[in-house]
């Protein structure tokens, strides 16, 4: 931290610094001065080793760590102005004087302050050396004296043999409480070692007995161990006998090992596998030929209910064609005796059931549920060719029926009729403008 004074300041230097900052004025750069102060002060150069810009000093290299930078201002006592007889007074001459006067007075307090005894910047309660010797002070007397290196080399053999006295006396006293601790702990120790061995032997002579009991218990438990794990094998080795023999472990010849049974159900078990595998494909080609037929039947519905679509557009154009409302009748009767039959087939081939025709037991060939199709009585549903030419007839009659000029039309039905001096058409009236 910086101790700042009226026209100095001190810094601690770290060796990287370059640039420090005072904070006093100057009339000149050169009245700026720097001081290296370790155990001498070193005065620096201006102009090589530092330069002054503004309110700051720059350095040419760092100060050392340890040492410290003064930077202070030391005005010139020679007069900056001159006056002469008759001579004009100007405000710049008399204020110059007057910061130079101010500037001296300043310096002069700072060197009082540096070159006294003085309490410290940081600290009021010592005092400040800076940076200087004491020198020209008497021996101590008092206590609270100060003593000087002159004394402590005259005296020096009496302080050390004080020393010595005071530490030997020291020494004695350690001496003898070690030894006095040293005799109380081994009267202890002896105590202790004598009821630590009785204390062992009892111990011991338990344990010995404890042991011993242990032995003969574990020895037991030995031999029944070994005898149970003999078992345990004769058990085993039967039980092997009983898993993988080929023959019969006990002699009796209708007893088989485990092994045996199992090899003998794999091969009853394939056999029924490959019957059930036969079995089941004959199931799925019977029952495919069952799902053609019920297809074959829903193409009929299908087929009818388009006819009965035809027939509403019939019967649509009809109402607006009385002349072609017979022709349009009769299609639309028999396409709708052609729904009803081609609905009667989609709701018994919905009741079909194809188990009536085989049994899980039970095998077919594919010419035996031909058979049984073709046995089925398709005369009483509707056939596509027979829908088709009902359409095709009812369509060339409304075709040749409808009107193809406006001359061949006609009002039978006063579908338009002229009211009140106006056109209607189908209720509606028709005003033109």
């Amino acid at each position: 931290m910086a101790k700042e004074r009226k026209a100095s300041v001190i810094y601690e230097g770290n060796a990287s610094q370059l640039v420090y900052a005072f904070p006093f004025d100057y009339l000149r750069k050169k009245f700026v001065k720097v001081e290296d102060i370790y155990t001498n002060s070193t005065e620096l150069t201006m102009g090589v080793d530092y330069t002054v810009e503004d309110k700051q000093v720059r350095l040419v290299k760092g100060i050392p760590l340890g040492h410290s930078v003064k930077i202070y201002r030391e005005t010139t006592t020679d007069p900056l102005v001159e006056w002469q007889d008759a001579s004009v007074l100007r405000s710049a001459d008399l204020s110059l004087q007057e910061v130079q006067l101010l500037h001296l007075a300043e310096e002069t307090s700072d060197k009082v302050f540096d070159s006294g005894m003085s309490t410290a910047y940081d600290n009021p309660n010592c005092w400040d050396g800076q940076y200087k010797r004491i020198i020209n002070a008497l021996d101590p007397i008092e206590d609270g004296d100060v003593v000087t290196l002159r004394y402590i080399k005259a005296n020096q053999d009496s302080l050390l043999n004080q020393l010595k006295s005071t530490g030997a006396a020291q020494n004695a006293s350690i001496v003898a409480t070690g030894d006095a601790q040293n005799a109380r702990l081994t009267a202890t120790g002896d105590t202790q070692n004598t009821r630590l061995t009785t204390t062992g032997d009892t111990q011991n002579t338990r344990l010995v007995t404890t042991g011993n009991s242990y032995v003969n218990t574990m020895t037991t438990l030995r031999d029944a161990t070994t005898t149970k794990a003999t078992e345990a094998n004769n058990s085993a080795d039967l039980a092997k006998k009983w898993a993988v023999s080929t023959s019969s472990p006990d002699g009796d010849t209708n007893s088989k090992s485990s092994k045996t049974w199992a090899a003998a159900a794999k091969v009853l078990a394939g056999n029924a596998a490959a019957s059930a595998s036969a079995a089941q494909s004959s199931a799925d080609s019977s029952a495919s030929y069952v799902a053609t037929a019920s297809s074959s039947a829903n193409a009929a519905k299908q087929s009818a209910l388009s006819s009965a679509n035809s027939a509403s557009a019939a019967s649509s154009s009809a109402s607006n064609a009385s002349t072609s409302a017979s022709n349009a009748k009769i299609s639309e009767t028999k396409a709708a005796s052609s729904a009803a039959a081609a609905a009667q087939s989609a709701i018994d081939a919905a009741k079909f059931d194809p188990s009536s025709y085989y049994m899980k037991t039970e095998t077919y060939t594919k010419e035996e549920v031909d058979n049984k199709i073709s046995n089925i009585d398709l005369s009483q549903y509707a056939t596509t060719t027979y829908v088709r030419t009902a359409i095709a007839s009812a369509r060339e009659s409304i075709e040749a029926n409808i009107p193809t000029k406006t001359s061949q039309l006609t009002n039978d039905s006063g579908f338009a009729v002229i009211s009140n001096g106006h056109l209607v058409i189908n209720g509606s009236e028709l005003w033109i403008e």
